[in-house]
């Protein structure tokens, strides 16, 4: 008898519960289908490097969808760089390097939200897979909510990284021809190779896939880095090309000034006399052009012909030109530039001598017909009544100032022509004593 109450009892609520489903409007029933979408994904084999994707999110309705929508992209063999909210419509969360979500809190039906992302492939070879999904709790329809696409990354590599490390020689923070080349520096690269500089400092990777790779110094004792800024960095590898690495270091010694000093002095015969050339402009040609620019390094010389420059950062290499008068050749150097190379704390003399640039040049001549012009035709053969270089009296030409004979000046040209050269002369009136011996006369005398 109980167990037939009881069961009288449950049959009327069974009952309700059915006919009360069964008579549900049509619209209470239906729900919201979500579609994902994935488009821009290369079709064919990518060679590394990055490309955008765009997801494309649908619902076909027939409802509006209330609630929490998740759109998930993952990868597999790439990265995601980053990844766009659909206009400002989804929160971005980027979960990890291969997966990101963007979550709707509503979308009404018939409503289309597409937005882009990035993927990088990791350049290592082998297929790359973009997959996106979405997740909503009042989807009947899971065939739509899912779509994917392979790309193909070759196993073959793009380019190469040459890189040198050096010491920032004279802690200027830029790269400078006076910095030094750092031997065995381990440098690594992100995909878990290393190198170690040369005795050049240098270092390479070749055959490597485009892509950005980070790479960190191993910095000896004591070094800091100076250039680039951060440790580890990164360098980008472009497809054919080779990336040039430059690695500053700093090594914690102490440079001290260097200090150029010289004379600029005039010359006789090749013997130093006392006397300076003041007012000349001494400057580094720095960028080797053979003139003087107005922000180039220069000082003027004092009454005495010195100059000097102090406070100067080594190690560095100047080269040194005057402006000089156009009455004073060069003489030492010959070339006018001079190279002065410098160390923590050198003190280096470097001088400049001229010489006076004037000369006087004669010849003589024996005027065999005596018509005061020389008649030679230049055949090398002497005919009769023609006339000949004085060669043995041209020996013997002297040069006089003021009366009196010039100690220091020798004739320098060739006598057996007949030849007389005076020269490394200060500006002043000189005469030419031919030294005529006896029973010789001059048709043309010299004039002063």
């Amino acid at each position: 008898m109980p167990r037939f109450t009881l069961r009288s009892l449950l049959l009327p609520a069974l009952l309700s519960v059915c006919f009360t489903a069964a008579l549900l409007p049509a619209s209470a029933r239906a729900q919201s289908d979500i579609s994902v979408g994935l488009n821009n994904v290369p079709a064919t084999e990518i060679r590394g490097g990055n490309f955008n994707a765009q997801y494309v999110l649908n619902n076909l309705g027939p409802n509006d969808a209330n609630g929490s929508i998740v759109l998930t992209v993952t990868l597999d063999n790439a990265t995601l760089e980053s990844l766009s909210n659909g206009a400002g419509l989804g929160t971005v969360n980027i979960i990890s390097d291969t997966e990101g979500t963007v979550t709707f809190s509503s979308m009404v039906v018939g409503l289309t939200i597409q937005d882009s992302f990035l993927v990088r492939t990791n350049g290592s070879g082998g297929d790359a897979t973009v997959t996106v999904s979405v997740a909503f709790s009042g989807d009947p329809n899971a065939a739509n909510n899912a779509a994917s696409a392979v790309v193909s990354v070759p196993l073959r590599p793009e380019g190469d990284i040459e890189g040198t490390v050096l010491v920032d020689a004279n802690k200027d923070g830029q790269v400078d021809a006076g910095d030094t080349p750092l031997e065995g520096v381990r440098i690594d690269l992100v995909n878990g190779t290393f190198r170690t500089t040369n005795a050049e400092g240098r270092f390479e990777w070749r055959d490597l896939f485009r892509r950005p790779y980070d790479m960190t110094v191993n910095l000896p004792e004591n070094h800091t880095m100076v250039l680039p800024e951060t440790n580890p960095f990164s360098v980008n590898v472009e497809d054919g090309q080779v990336t040039t690495v430059v690695i500053l270091l700093d090594d914690g010694e102490i440079v001290s000034p260097a200090r150029v000093s010289g004379r600029l002095s005039i010359l006789r015969d090749f013997v130093q006399q006392d006397n300076p050339l003041p007012d000349v402009r001494v400057y580094n040609d720095a960028n080797e052009n053979g003139a003087f620019e107005e922000a180039e390094l220069s000082t003027v010389t004092d009454a005495n012909g010195q100059y000097e420059f102090t406070g100067l950062i080594p190690p560095q290499t100047l080269r040194l030109r005057t402006l000089h008068p156009s009455f004073a050749k060069p003489v030492d150097p010959v070339v006018p530039v001079r190279e002065v190379a410098l160390t923590s704390g050198s003190d280096v003399t470097a001088d400049f001598a001229f010489r006076f640039s004037g000369a006087i040049e004669a010849f003589m001549y024996v005027d065999n017909d005596a018509n005061g012009v020389f008649d030679n035709n230049g055949d090398g053969v002497t005919d009769e009544g023609e006339d000949v270089p004085a060669a043995a009296l041209a020996d013997g030409a002297r040069l006089l100032s003021s009366g009196n004979p010039v100690s220091s000046a020798e004739n320098s040209g060739d006598p057996l022509a007949g030849q007389i050269i005076f020269g490394s002369l200060l500006p002043a009136p000189y005469f030419v004593d031919p030294g005529v011996p006896p029973g010789w006369e001059i048709s043309e005398p010299f004039e002063e």
